[in-house]
C-alpha cells in the first residue's frame, strides 16, 4: 500500500520535471550560474523551509519538486500545487462546487488539517505570486501559511517576485495580509535568490 501511495503521489508531478531526486541533482549553470550552491544548500537542509525567488527558467520549480519527492519518500504527508490552483480549490470548497470525481481529497490541505495532524507536512506552493489577489484568496493563503508556520510544517515556496514584491502583491487588498503572510514566510523559510 505504501508503494502504491508513493507511486500515485509521484505520478502527480508534471512530466516535464520527471522525478527529481535531491541526492542526485546535477547543477545546470546555463539555467542559473549559482545553481550548484543552491543545490548544496538544499541538500544540507532538506527538511528546512525555503522561499526560492528569481527569474523564470532558473530551476526553482525543479528544485522545489526535488524537496517534495524527498518528503514523499520519507513517508511524510506532502502537497505540491500551483498556488492559484490550491486557492481555486479552496474557493470551490467554500461554494460547494467540489465533487468526488474531480478532486483527490487526500491532496487537500486546510488550516484545520495542518493544526490537527501530528505528522510534519511538506507543502510546496509553486508560482506563489500568480494567484489573483482577492480578499478571499488573501484570507485563505494567510490561514494556510499561518497554520504551517504555527505547527512548524515545511514550506517550499517559489516565486518570480522578491520578498518585498510579495509583500506589495499580497497586501493589495489589505496591507495586513501582505505583512502577515510575508512575515511568516521570512520567519520560517530560508530565502534563496535565483536572479
Amino acid at each position: 500500500m505504501k508503494r502504491q501511495w508513493l507511486e500515485r503521489r509521484l505520478s502527480q508531478i508534471p512530466p516535464e520535471f520527471g522525478i527529481p531526486e535531491l541526492d542526485t541533482l546535477t547543477a545546470r549553470p546555463d539555467c542559473h550560474p549559482e545553481q550548484a550552491a543552491v543545490i548544496e544548500q538544499l541538500r544540507a537542509n532538506p527538511d528546512a523551509s525555503f522561499l526560492l525567488c528569481g527569474r523564470n527558467g532558473a530551476g526553482k520549480t525543479y528544485l522545489g519538486y526535488a524537496l517534495h519527492v524527498r518528503a514523499l519518500r520519507a513517508g511524510r504527508p506532502a502537497l505540491a500545487m500551483k498556488t492559484r490552483d490550491l486557492l481555486a480549490e479552496f474557493r470551490r470548497m467554500e461554494t460547494g462546487e467540489l465533487n468526488e470525481k474531480g478532486v483527490d481529497f487526500q491532496a487537500q490541505v486546510t488550516s484545520e488539517q495542518l493544526n490537527e495532524t501530528p505528522a510534519r507536512w511538506s507543502i510546496f506552493l509553486d508560482e506563489f505570486e500568480k494567484a489573483r489577489v482577492t480578499e478571499f484568496t488573501s484570507e485563505m493563503l494567510y490561514a494556510l501559511i499561518d497554520a504551517a508556520w504555527a505547527n512548524e510544517h515545511q514550506l517550499i515556496i517559489t516565486s518570480n517576485l522578491s520578498h518585498r514584491e510579495l509583500l506589495r502583491r499580497w497586501g493589495q487588498i489589505n496591507e495586513t495580509y501582505g505583512e502577515s503572510i510575508v512575515r511568516r514566510l521570512a520567519a520560517r523559510c530560508i530565502g534563496v535568490g535565483m536572479c
